[in-house]
């Protein structure tokens, strides 16, 4: 009779099309997922997957194979779930965000729910917001919209405006810009990738959409790099509406542009199929969501 490890690991195999990585993916040793493989063959008495020196696929038979264990592997899952409602979360939830999603109220709301189940942990892993999501966290914030990422689950959830704002050192020797247009005169600070940042688009409150060239000589790849070096006075940055309205009251910010901001891109809480119902993970994604339409609002 095949076991849960058997088919979770014609999906891997499937949706990697490696065994380097299905083996990466279920966290097993090379020789141990190709034993396993093997063995699975023997006792089934068909070829389920074809290997070659690079990659692998799926026979037919295999691919029936794959389809049926998506289906029970799931109805496990929503089996684990149900008994999971009776269970106090417990154990290593791990997240993967990017560093512009670790805001106060997230980190309150983690505080408030390590207080409350002294056995639940979370390890948090901070990365550049256009990784794509895998199976190697419980939960992972992506913005942006969402690659097609098989046996992976997503939510997508409440997110904050973004605004132009700088630090009162900044306005004092630069001034603010009274109109978009007037940007393109002044540092801006840009998040660096392959292509060059070098248009911002705003939407007004009345509907109004404006892009207007911008350039400045600081760029970084790392969103929290960015927040540091407009509270440092570099220049006009873009931040999260409330923490430019947080500081504001601190003294700290100027909000640049009032009425315009940036569209937000989509965010989602994405998982593998059926970790999301673990009491543990579901209890941190739902705290996570929480903090995002607390800080939307």
């Amino acid at each position: 009779m095949m076991e849960r490890d058997d088919l979770a690991l014609i999906v891997a195999v499937a949706e990697e099309g490696s065994l380097t990585r299905a083996a990466r993916r279920l966290d097993w040793s090379l020789n141990a997922t190709s034993r396993r493989l093997a063995r699975l063959e023997e006792e089934v008495g068909v070829l389920l997957v074809q290997r070659t020196t690079r990659s692998c696929a799926l026979t037919e038979p295999g691919e029936a194979c794959y389809r049926q264990a998506l289906v029970v592997l799931d109805q496990i899952a929503r089996l684990e779930g149900t008994l999971a409602e009776y269970r106090e979360p417990a154990g290593t939830v791990r997240v993967r965000l990017p560093a512009s999603a670790v805001t106060a109220e997230l980190l309150a709301r983690f505080r408030s729910l390590l207080a409350h189940h002294e056995d639940l942990r979370v390890q948090v892993s901070v990365t550049r917001r256009d990784l794509p999501p895998t199976h190697e966290a419980d939960i992972a914030v992506f913005v942006g919209e969402l690659p097609d990422r098989s046996g992976l689950v997503a939510r997508r959830v409440r997110v904050f405006r973004w605004v132009c704002c700088a630090a009162p050192a900044y306005v004092a020797s630069r001034g603010a810009p009274d109109t978009v247009a007037d940007l393109a005169t002044h540092e801006t600070l840009r998040y660096r990738t392959d292509a060059a940042e070098d248009r911002w688009v705003l939407d007004h409150l009345d509907g109004r959409r404006e892009s207007v060239p911008v350039a400045g000589s600081f760029e970084a790849d790392d969103g929290r790099v960015l927040a540091e070096a407009t509270y440092g006075g570099l220049g006009i940055g873009i931040l999260p509406e409330q923490e430019v309205r947080a500081g504001e009251r601190a003294g700290t910010l100027v909000p640049v542009l009032p009425g315009w901001s940036f569209a937000p891109p989509p965010v989602f809480l994405v998982g593998p199929r059926g970790r999301m119902r673990h009491p543990a993970v579901r209890t941190v994604a739902d705290a996570m969501e929480q903090a995002f339409a607390a800080t939307a609002s």
